[in-house]
């Protein structure tokens, strides 16, 4: 019988530089923040949108909460439209470091299963959340290293900045 161990690495980083801690829940090996690269993995830049009616009507795009990555982005990420995220819509690209993608629904599932398997059942989210930040319903336990950040969202129907401090949608 022989055995082989699987490196799990650190850290990972993007084309602009960013450096994410890595960490794994289960079976699965996770980006231990939220992204915050203006460009995608082969090296093209994503639009940066800041008004409230570009946002509504453009392409693939990022924006910094309140426009302010000073405050928000270094701590929150970039907040990305669908169509940045989705390779269907944005020509193929990969907004994840190379090696790395978005994860899919079933890959949710899957986390959510393991923690609620791993004795967190109803309280899942709670296990994910930082220790920080969260301006509503408390803080969580983060058991995992995923601290998970309230950073908000970017309305797709009007472009106004919601819920930072109180929600992370992801």
């Amino acid at each position: 019988m022989s055995f082989q161990t699987l490196a799990i690495p650190t850290s990972v980083s993007d084309y602009d530089g960013n450096i994410y801690d890595v960490i794994l829940i289960g079976n699965q090996i996770w980006m231990g923040e939220n992204l915050k690269t203006t460009h995608y993995s082969d090296g093209t830049a994503i639009t940066n949108v800041t008004d409230n009616t570009g946002w509504i009507t453009a392409g693939a795009a990022y924006c910094w909460y309140e426009n302010n990555y000073d405050t928000y982005g270094s701590v929150y990420g970039a907040l990305y439209n669908w169509k940045a995220v989705d390779p269907a819509s944005n020509g193929n690209k990969n907004l994840c470091p190379i090696g790395w993608h978005v994860p899919t629904d079933t890959e949710w599932t899957t986390l959510t299963t393991f923690i609620t398997n791993d004795g967190h059942s109803g309280t899942e989210g709670t296990a994910l959340k930082s220790t920080t930040g969260w301006s509503s319903g408390g803080n969580g336990t983060d058991n995992y290293g995923f601290a998970a950040l309230p950073g908000g969202f970017r309305g797709y129907g009007d472009g106004t900045f919601y819920d930072v401090g109180f929600g992370g949608y992801f």
